[in-house]
């Protein structure tokens, strides 16, 4: 689509969970071409014109942002409805303020995007697996994805080496060759811990397997988004482990998406997760067990051809390119039943 430039209106980086959202499309629409800009609600605009703008904002996020009928918003977990039915059934949020946006919605200039869960696209309607749109509320329903791009995965593709499954180099994407001796055995979870994963925190330190946490929003360093593929890359396993209520409700994290396009086999405790993946990668809804599938998997079945299999799926199906993709077709859909005014 055809935009003066892109803004992405939101969480700067590594100042919340949703900033890397934000960050892989950032980096996913400069690669398109697009003149991209990331502002918050703190900058200075004076000097910025908004006019023919694609803007993707997030509710926490959008108190100032511009409102104008010749521009274009993707939204998450902000919309237009004032009797609550559509976040008590879908998403469980609602503001108020984000009426603001009703009268774009009208027009043709709004998608709503949602995160992908069995449940939100019951009675919906298909664009692609796993994405479903609904026209009612203007929503798009997605995973989000790993925040690489294919050629970047085609790179981490050609520097697996076939005697070390722990060992991947990353050459000629800004990154050194970060493999460990295959003796060492080490564990990252770059993130929150939750309760889930300390089953497999108790069997990592009882195969003597050291685990490390790093990361997340409870007070510890923050990780680089550079630091965290090193560290995946250098974990034992790197599951994509989820509370037991996200795999209840079918939700899909971008961390098994990252995980795999960093080089490392799919482990998941979702069955919704070891689906979308055509049944190619590791499940156990038991997180001990888990573990010990993963470890038996790499130390006796590792297969080059299977972790590039999974990465040629994301690369093909799960990047922000992808997304964007999604959007861009979603908006068009839109447009034809609500032509531009």
């Amino acid at each position: 689509m055809n935009f003066n430039k892109i803004i992405i209106w939101g969480h700067k980086l590594h100042s919340h969970t949703h900033s890397y959202i934000h960050n892989a499309f950032y980096l996913a629409f400069k690669h398109l071409g697009y003149n991209v800009l990331w502002l918050d609600d703190n900058d200075n605009i004076e000097n910025i014109d908004f006019e023919n703008v694609l803007f993707l904002t997030e509710h926490q996020v959008c108190k100032n942002i511009p409102i104008k009928f010749d521009c274009k918003y993707i939204l998450h977990n902000s919309f237009i409805d004032p009797g609550k039915t559509y976040y008590k059934t879908n998403a469980g949020t609602w503001r108020k303020k984000d009426i603001k946006f009703k009268k774009l919605a009208e027009n043709g200039n709004i998608i709503n995007i949602q995160v992908y869960k069995t449940k939100f696209v019951e009675n919906k309607t298909k664009l692609e697996d796993y994405v479903y749109y609904d026209l009612n509320t203007f929503t798009l329903y997605f995973p989000w994805a790993t925040d690489l791009l294919p050629d970047q995965i085609n790179k981490i593709k050609k520097n697996i080496r076939n005697n070390s499954p722990r060992h991947i180099g990353l050459p000629d994407i800004g990154l050194p060759d970060i493999g460990l001796p295959d003796k060492s055995k080490i564990e990252y979870l770059v993130g929150t811990i939750v309760d889930e994963w300390k089953p497999f925190q108790i069997a990592c330190i009882k195969n003597k397997i050291n685990f490390v946490h790093m990361g997340g929003y409870n007070g510890l360093k923050k990780v680089s988004i550079k630091e965290n593929i090193s560290l995946i890359q250098k974990s034992y396993i790197a599951p994509a482990i989820q509370r037991k209520s996200q795999c209840q409700e079918g939700y899909i994290p971008c961390r098994i998406f990252k995980n795999i396009s960093y080089g490392k086999m799919g482990f998941t405790n979702s069955l919704v997760v070891y689906e979308l993946f055509n049944k190619k990668i590791i499940y156990n809804p038991c997180t001990t067990g888990l573990f010990y599938d993963a470890s038996f998997w790499i130390e006796n079945k590792y297969d080059i051809k299977k972790i590039h299999e999974v990465m040629d799926f994301v690369r093909d199906k799960h990047t922000y390119l992808n997304r964007i993709d999604n959007l861009f077709t979603f908006f068009e859909i839109i447009t034809r039943k609500i032509p531009f005014k």
